[in-house]
């Protein structure tokens, strides 16, 4: 992620990144998503880029699998984007 995010800023010298969280999940995965998080968000202080953390997004939010977004899920995802996008 930081060498992408690099190679871009690198093109684009004047653009503003925002890497955003990793989504909740309720499977044996679901512990490496925060260890995954909080790398994303140590690389985001190092770069300057902004960190998108979903925290509003829990477990009510999936769906009967536990690793993909309902429609409540999908509907505070996008409304995340929009408030994010809404800052530039």
């Amino acid at each position: 992620m930081g060498e992408l995010c690099e190679l871009i800023t690198n093109e684009c010298p004047d653009i503003h990144i925002t890497i955003s969280s990793l989504l909740t999940r309720s499977d044996k995965e679901g512990e490496k998503v925060a260890e995954v998080n909080n790398k994303l968000k140590l690389l985001c202080s190092a770069k300057n880029f902004s960190f998108l953390l979903h925290s509003n997004i829990d477990q009510e939010c999936l769906n009967k699998s536990g690793l993909h977004l309902n429609k409540l899920g999908d509907s505070i995802l996008a409304k995340n984007f929009i408030e994010t996008i809404k800052h530039f």
